[in-house]
C-alpha cells in the first residue's frame, strides 16, 4: 500500500470503496448521512471522526488501511496475529523457512542495488519493503512461539489439576 499523508483522504476512499455507498455506511454506522458525507469529504475541515467512529469505520469496512496508516506515522508497522489453534511443528517448521526466504530475498535486493556502486530512490524503497517482509515473517515466528508456549503451560496446568 502507498502511503497516504492524510487521515481525511484515507478516509474519503475507504468509505468510498465500501459495499452499498455511503448510504449504506451512514446507516450501518448509526449517524446522518449528510453529517458522514461532511466527515467523509477531505475538503470540509468542520467535521471528523472520532477514535470510535474510525475504530467502526475500519471495521464496516474491513481493513486495516487506518491502523497501518497511524502506525506508518509512528515508523511502526501492523503485523496480522496469526490464529494459533492446533499449531503444529510443521507449521513453525514453514514459517522459519518462510523467513530464512525473505532473508534472502531482502540480501539479494541489497546485493543488486549495491552491484552497480551507486543506489537510488526506487532500489532504497525496494530494499524497504523486503526488510520489512523480512521482519513481518520474524514477529509472526515469535508470536507463534509465545503463543505455543501458552498453550503448553495450560496443557500443563490441566494435567496438574488431573
Amino acid at each position: 500500500m502507498a502511503v497516504i499523508v492524510d487521515i481525511k483522504k484515507l478516509i474519503h476512499r475507504v468509505a468510498h470503496k465500501y459495499q452499498g455507498g455511503l448510504v449504506q455506511l451512514a446507516a450501518d454506522m448509526g449517524i446522518n448521512y449528510n453529517t458522514l458525507k461532511s466527515k467523509v469529504n477531505h475538503s470540509i475541515d468542520t467535521h471528523y471522526f472520532s477514535g470510535e467512529e474510525l475504530a467502526l469505520l475500519a471495521d464496516l469496512a474491513s481493513t486495516n488501511e487506518i491502523a497501518d496508516y497511524y502506525a506508518d506515522r509512528r515508523g511502526l508497522m501492523c503485523i496480522k496475529k496469526p490464529d494459533f489453534d492446533g499449531i503444529s511443528d510443521a507449521a513453525l517448521l514453514d514459517l522459519f523457512l518462510t523467513l530464512q526466504s525473505q532473508q534472502g530475498e531482502w540480501a539479494n535486493e541489497i546485493q543488486e542495488a549495491m552491484s552497480s556502486g551507486d543506489v537510488d530512490f526506487d532500489q532504497v524503497v525496494s530494499i524497504k519493503k523486503k526488510h520489512t517482509q523480512f521482519l513481518v515473517a520474524s514477529a509472526e515466528i515469535m508470536s507463534r512461539i509465545e503463543c505455543f508456549m501458552a498453550a503448553s503451560e495450560e496443557r500443563r496446568a490441566a494435567r496438574t489439576k488431573q
